[in-house]
Parts: structure tokens; C-alpha cells; sequence
């Protein structure tokens, strides 16, 4: 053991008690008997003597070890057979953004409020409820007031904290008065708890924008929900 073997093994007589229980007390155990079989011919004829051979031995290591692999491949089972989200404890819901029906004015910002789809209510002024992470992942503008003329629109949206401390953004713009979007295969605004989202149509923009903004509501950032699209 000391030259850095993982076990050992030896046999023991079975007719010595005394030295079957010394080896026991000093950490061995019993795995298994041993017959030793003995052919010969005698004749026309094969005889097979049995003779019952001393019992097997292993340490209790070698026991240990095999205990650990069993507990390992159980738990390697479950890991397989339960789906990712639960690993990490996980839960993300759909949400959705919007602004109010009347749109944005140019040269003005509103924050947008929020719903979840089952219902977990946002805070005050529409702020990350606690335990949660809002991920943005698609946004739909659609300008008011026209059709498909020249207009210009530009427009941002914004991960806002405390009263007017802004970060992360996107900006969209858009020469006519078409509805426009994107569509993000991951999460481009994280919005962590108390935080919220913030939309400005800038002053140079000819028309008022309505805004929606999709995605999910999650709690916990290891794991991220992803949605796969036709193409």
C-alpha cells in the first residue's frame, strides 16, 4: 500500500479462525470462496476433484472505492437525466415592454412597463422585481401618425438605475415611417434587480414611436434561456 497500490487482496485458511479474524480487525473483508477444481483421467474417464480453497480477503479500501464509483455513476445519471435549468435552480419566464398606445413624442423619454406571463410584478416605477434578471432580446418600433413616407426616427433604449443614471444601451433609427425591429439570438440589455428599462425618441426624430420590447425574466445569470428561430 505504501509503494502507492489502490488495494490488496490474500487468502486466508479457512480451517485458522484465529488469523481470519486478526486480518478482519485489521481492516480486511470477506469478498468470496474459492474452489480450485483438479481434472485427470482415470481410464476412459475424466475425474474432476474439487478442492474448497481458504477464503478471499480485500481491504476495506478497495471497498470504499468501489462504494464511491457507484455513488459517482448514480449521480452522473441523475446530472444526465434532469434538464439543464435545474442544475443551477433556475426559472425564466416571458415578458414583454411596452410604451404607452399614445408613443414616445420626439425629444421625450418614458420608462416602459412591464409584464411577465405569470404575473411576477415588477417594482416601483417598473423596476427588476428582487431575484430576478430581465434580458432583452427583441425590439419592435413603430413610428405614429403615417404611412410608409420619409420620416426619420431615431430611438434608444436604455438600462436605467436610481433616478437618472443610465448604461447600457441600443440605438435604432429609421428613415421612414415603416415599423422596424431586431431580433437577437442572445440577450443584449441584462437588466439586474431595481433597474428598469428607459426609452428616449430623439429630437430629431418626425414622429412619435410606439415600442415594444420582448423577452425573458430569469433568476439566476449561469444558465440563459435560448430560443432557436427558423431562419
Amino acid at each position: 500500500m505504501r509503494s502507492g497500490y489502490k488495494f490488496c487482496t490474500l487468502f486466508a485458511d479457512l480451517a485458522n479462525p484465529t488469523s481470519n479474524d486478526i486480518y478482519q480487525q485489521i481492516g480486511y473483508t470477506q469478498v468470496a470462496d474459492f474452489h480450485q477444481y483438479e481434472f485427470e483421467q482415470e481410464g476412459m474417464h475424466i475425474v474432476a476433484h474439487m478442492q474448497r480453497r481458504p477464503h478471499v480477503f480485500a481491504s476495506r479500501q478497495r471497498i470504499v472505492l468501489a462504494l464511491v464509483a457507484l455513488v459517482g455513476l448514480v449521480a452522473l445519471g441523475w446530472f444526465v437525466a434532469r434538464p439543464a435549468s435545474a442544475y443551477f435552480a433556475n426559472r425564466a419566464v416571458p415578458m414583454r415592454c411596452f410604451s404607452h398606445s399614445s408613443g414616445i413624442a420626439a425629444g421625450s423619454e418614458a420608462f416602459l412597463t412591464c409584464i411577465a406571463s405569470d404575473g411576477t410584478a415588477f417594482g416601483d416605477s417598473q423596476r427588476v422585481p428582487d431575484g430576478h434578471y430581465l434580458l432583452v432580446t427583441d425590439i419592435h418600433l413603430t413610428p405614429l401618425g403615417g404611412t410608409n413616407a420619409a420620416a426619420i426616427t431615431e430611438v434608444r433604449i436604455f438600462d436605467s438605475y436610481g433616478t437618472t443614471t443610465r448604461q447600457s444601451l441600443i440605438e435604432l433609427r429609421n428613415t421612414t415611417t415603416a415599423s422596424y425591429g431586431i431580433q437577437m439570438g442572445a440577450p443584449y440589455l441584462v437588466l439586474v434587480p431595481t433597474h428598469r428599462l428607459e426609452a428616449e425618441n430623439d429630437s430629431v426624430s418626425q414622429a412619435r414611436v410606439a415600442i415594444r420590447v420582448s423577452g425573458f425574466l430569469v433568476t439566476n445569470l449561469n444558465y440563459l434561456p435560448f430560443a432557436a428561430r427558423e431562419q
